[in-house]
């Protein structure tokens, strides 16, 4: 929202009216003028304390961090508030405590946290009973996030390590790439069962595998460097009849062998030369877990940084509209399982 005023908030003076509206108009101009912070007041000056907020608020200042609490014009609040240090009108991290309100569980738990992820909020939650427990440990928790989100830890890249496998890829004898040169040897109908045996073979090494990459990968196994409609159809023809498991994500068959393959969890990375080099050629399952991985790291990332971040990892990918469109995809496939939190400005963030 751009606001366009001929007066600013300092050229009104409350000493002389005591009208509401005319508060509300100062303080109005001075939310856009100064954003978010004009909301709350800092925490050495608040009588009033909001549970163990003002502690926590006490304990981050220690380390060097200006905090807030009772952030909000509602009458749901965030308990503390952390300004970026390296914008002072910006807010850098919220922290929700429990505590005693009127909110029912589902409203505290659920609708606040994630309404303030959609509005472009890093937001993180503190139990009481764990704080009084172990406040050393829950304030680490807070300071640990605090130093990802400000740059002050960079151990940027060890998180792919986490979930990173080499891609296993089907290596064919050269006497099969010798003998076959040619697309007749697909759609003639003599070779349906080494066609069919290859297809296997391909599938239970590099699982999960979508249908272009499978009919791909069939391909190159056997020396073919063109394709064609006729050649797809009738590679398609011969990959439903292999009857192999499969899920449909998004409009796009995986072809699996063992039903592990297509859970979250890892992210295959090739050595050069690599294989996949498209966005058909990755499968939704591994570009959701680097998404994951790469927020748990990050805190939060808009599109265009993890399309650079997808780059970087997979060199030979280039950011084509369909990529794009694909990884969009994927991050609303994330969206679904419950897992990502998309803000109104496209800012993704963990649930």
């Amino acid at each position: 929202m751009l606001v366009f005023s001929t007066m600013t908030a300092p050229m009104i003076d409350l000493a002389k009216t005591s009208s509401k509206g005319v508060a509300g108009l100062k303080a109005f101009l001075e939310f856009a003028e100064k954003g978010r912070t004009t909301l709350a007041v800092r925490s050495d000056t608040v009588t009033r304390g909001a549970g163990i907020g003002k502690y926590i608020a006490e304990e981050l200042s220690g380390y060097g961090y200006d905090c807030r609490y009772d952030v909000g014009a509602s009458d749901f609040k965030i308990d503390v508030a952390v300004v970026d240090p390296r914008n002072r009108h910006r807010f850098v991290l919220g922290i929700i405590c429990d505590g005693t309100d009127r909110f029912s569980v589902k409203d505290r738990n659920l609708l606040q946290f994630q309404t303030l992820k959609r509005g472009n909020w890093n937001i993180m939650r503190i139990n009481s009973v764990n704080y009084y427990n172990n406040p050393k440990r829950e304030l680490k928790r807070v300071k640990d996030l605090l130093d990802r989100l400000t740059g002050a830890d960079r151990s940027s890249g060890a998180w792919l390590s986490k979930y990173r496998k080499p891609y296993r890829a089907f290596r064919p004898g050269e006497g099969d790439r010798e003998l076959f040169a040619n697309a007749a040897f697909i759609t003639g109908g003599e070779n349906d069962a080494k066609i069919m045996a290859r297809i296997k073979e391909i599938v239970a090494l590099e699982e999960p595998i979508s249908r272009a990459f499978l009919r791909k990968r069939c391909l190159q196994t056997f020396g073919i460097a063109k394709s064609g409609t006729r050649v797809d159809a009738r590679l398609d023809a011969l990959i439903d009849a292999c009857a192999l498991p499969r899920e449909r994500e998004m409009g796009v068959d995986y072809f699996y062998k063992n039903p592990k393959a297509v859970r979250l969890g890892r992210i295959r990375v090739e050595e050069p030369p690599c294989l996949r080099k498209t966005e058909e050629d990755f499968t939704i399952y591994e570009t959701v877990t680097l998404i994951k991985g790469a927020l748990e790291d990050r805190v939060a990332l808009y599109m265009d940084e993890l399309s650079d971040l997808f780059t970087k990892i997979f060199k030979e990918l280039r950011p084509t509209e369909r990529f794009l469109a694909f990884l969009n995809d994927c991050v609303t496939y994330g969206e679904e399982k419950g897992l990502f939190v998309r803000s109104v400005s496209d800012r993704i963030s963990l649930a």
